[in-house]
């Protein structure tokens, strides 16, 4: 489809979706949402009425090849786990184009940052040279120049230009993936409160966090922290919490506790670690701690660290003792920077749904 055409009929086909996307998808261009899985946090609004429908991949090919819909968006060619769909999908798209003569636009908007050869040699314990082949031979399937392409940081517009080279969507714009500030008001907001939000694994470090708390009241006493989230540490985040009465723990809260308590926190903390295939593409945790006005406490992992770090916040290696991740969170309850503050530096948009807008403008 020519560069500039009207899309009268979208199609989105994703993979999972998750309480985020229904908020956002309302501000978005209009359009179909096929979707194959949901996240741990799924929670569809009331007010949501745009179609949506999980279905199978056969199903998704059948909505692909169907004329009606003049441009289609794709999760995002380096989502490995997707590969085998994308092929398919690419293929069901190319008989529409080129045999039924049925011209789409194609778009994707992606965030992945971690080096996909390497990601392929760990997860399959593979030798490296048969991984950079294997890449080398799948860069033509899952993608092309004619292509719509956002990228939501520079790493993982860094990240495309390396693997697809000459490949890659011609059509291509960086914006970065920040919130739009959330319209939630509290009567209060505690100076001393801090707050993780996320799930309970190896990857998002919140025992890491749990175990510097002792370090941050040594500091700041009256400082109180707010665990939200679920996942397989359950137990050991409730054992280590128990040790402290200024530590709470939410199981599987709503997305309206989530909203109220971000809204009532200073600092959000995200201490995302690095794995073998799989690494920190922004933390959404940290867009919406950001939405709701709070300081930042990160690891390097997170794919928005320059600009964290451009804007105030802290950043922290992710092997930092807890020496140093407890001097970063009370360096930030003690930061004079109040939310509006922290509200002043972000776009009036969202950065995903400016992304939308730029793909189908």
């Amino acid at each position: 489809m020519p560069e500039g055409r009207e899309v009268k009929h979208l199609l989105r086909v994703w993979d999972s979706v998750r309480s985020f996307h229904f908020e956002i998808l309302g501000q978005c261009e209009p359009g179909k949402l096929l979707y194959l899985k949901s996240s741990y946090d799924f929670e569809v609004p009331e007010n949501f009425d745009a179609p949506v429908e999980q279905a199978s991949p056969m199903r998704v090919i059948k909505h692909l090849l169907d004329s009606r819909f003049d441009a289609v968006e794709l999760n995002e060619p380096l989502s490995v786990a997707s590969w085998a769909r994308l092929i398919f999908y690419r293929i069901a798209l190319g008989v529409r184009r080129h045999i039924l003569r049925r011209p789409v636009r194609v778009a994707y908007y992606a965030i992945e940052n971690k080096n996909i050869v390497d990601a392929l040699s760990a997860k399959f314990r593979l030798p490296s040279q048969l991984s950079r082949a294997i890449c080398g031979i799948l860069r033509y399937p899952l993608s092309s120049a004619d292509d719509s392409a956002v990228f939501g940081t520079n790493a993982s517009l860094d990240n495309y230009e390396t693997f697809f080279g000459h490949r890659l969507a011609r059509r291509r714009e960086l914006i970065w993936q920040l919130p739009a500030p959330c319209h939630c008001t509290t009567l209060s907001r505690a100076a001393n409160a801090v707050i993780f939000v996320g799930a309970f694994d190896e990857r998002k470090g919140v025992l890491r966090l749990l175990d510097a708390w002792g370090e941050v009241l040594a500091k700041a006493p009256s400082s109180t922290l707010s665990v939200l989230g679920q996942g397989a540490y359950e137990q050991e985040v409730r054992g280590a919490a128990s040790a402290h009465s200024s530590v709470e723990v939410a199981i599987s809260p709503t997305r309206s506790e989530i909203h109220r308590r971000l809204s009532e926190a200073s600092v959000i903390v995200l201490l995302s670690q690095p794995h073998p295939y799989w690494k920190e593409q922004v933390g959404l945790p940290i867009l919406e701690g950001l939405a709701h006005g709070c300081k930042v406490v990160a690891s390097e992992e997170t794919g928005i660290s320059t600009w964290l770090t451009e804007h105030g916040h802290s950043v922290i290696p992710a092997e930092a003792e807890k020496e140093q991740i407890a001097a970063a969170i009370v360096g930030e309850l003690l930061n004079a920077a109040s939310a509006d503050d922290v509200i002043f530096d972000l776009p009036e948009v969202h950065g995903r749904v400016a992304a939308d807008w730029w793909l189908y403008s």
